[in-house]
Parts: C-alpha cells; structure tokens; sequence
C-alpha cells in the first residue's frame, strides 16, 4: 500500500530518478500523512491486492491526494461497497473537500444524500438543474425527462460539486444558480 502511494506522489519522473534512488526523496511521513487521511495507516504494509474493494477505492483516492491535485474527479466511488464503506466514503470525501476541490459523478441516491452538497443534473452535456437532491429530483421530474428519473425517483446521472472554503459558490441550502431548464420554464430550482 505505501509502495502504491510512493508511486503515486508528485515528483520527478525521468529514467535518472527511476534508476538512481529518487525513489528515498519521497519520506515515510509523507506517505503516513496520506495514509492517515484515507483511513489505511493500519494497512501500510498489506499488499494493494489483499485489501477489501473500498480499501482499494481509498487507495486510488490516496494516490490521487499524494500527487496533490486542484480538483478531484472522482467517478462512482462506491459502486460495489458494502453500507458501512459507503459511510466511511462519504465522511472520507466531506473531509478532503475541506482541502481540496472535489467533483463526484456518482448514481448511489443514498450516498448522495450523505455528501449533503449542492447537486448538478446533467443530461447530454446540458444542465437540468442544480441544487439540493430533492430540488433537483422535482426540477428533473417537473422537466420531464423521463430517462434521467427512474421509477423510482433517484437520478441516473448526477454531478456533485464540494468547493473549497473560501469559494463563493452557493452552499447547500442557499439558492442555486438559474439553469437552462428554469429559464425555459419560468421556475427555479431552490435549494
């Protein structure tokens, strides 16, 4: 696992470094300060492949943070997670949102529900509405557009959207911004 991180952290990548020992300028604690983040410092030494499947998504969300990115792209995160991951996946990326610029495409309602941020509908490239989950459940129904809304109400394609501290972009629960679907219906979505 932390050989995986190792890998994974931002630094020079030539064939000198790779043959001569750039490998020792990345340090245990660097490694430890990421595995910590992510919740695998107990797991430092397992193999990436003896972990269980959320283990290894946090692992690829580790390797990410090692190479200290702007934004997160983060594409269905808990697809295949027991309940209990899911949990500790949604806390996990609350936290990092914190420090970090996160978008996460995901179609897990209930997980979406936990992130509790403002949601982005997409659907063939074009903004359906933003929002809160259930503002945006109504706007995507009262839209019509039937194959965004499933039977049973959850979205099949959602953006979620954390902003670093500081951003002036709407919280949840402050107004969104109008969307191509409000304009076209005289209505607005609210969060």
């Amino acid at each position: 696992v932390a050989d995986n991180v190792r890998l994974a952290l931002s630094g020079e990548r030539t064939t000198w470094s790779a043959l001569f020992g750039s490998r020792d300028r990345i340090t245990d604690g660097e490694i430890d300060i990421v595995l910590e983040r992510v919740r695998l410092s107990a797991h430092r030494e397992r193999l990436a492949g003896d972990l269980s499947h959320g283990q290894k998504q946090w692992l690829e969300i580790a390797m990410l943070l090692a190479q200290d990115p702007k934004l997160l792209l983060v594409d269905e995160p808990v697809a295949g997670m027991t309940d209990a991951e899911t949990e500790d996946t949604a806390r996990l990326l609350r936290d990092i949102a914190q420090t970090h610029s996160v978008v996460v495409v995901e179609h897990d309602m209930a997980f979406v529900r936990a992130l509790d941020v403002k949601v982005t509908c997409l659907h063939e490239g074009s903004v359906i509405s933003e929002g809160s989950i259930d503002a945006v459940i109504k706007c995507a129904a009262r839209s019509q557009v039937h194959n965004i809304v499933s039977h049973d109400g959850d979205l099949e394609v959602v953006f979620l959207e954390y902003y670093r501290a500081g951003d002036d972009s709407p919280a949840p629960g402050e107004p969104a911004a109008e969307t191509a679907t409000d304009r076209a219906t005289g209505e607005r979505a609210t969060s």
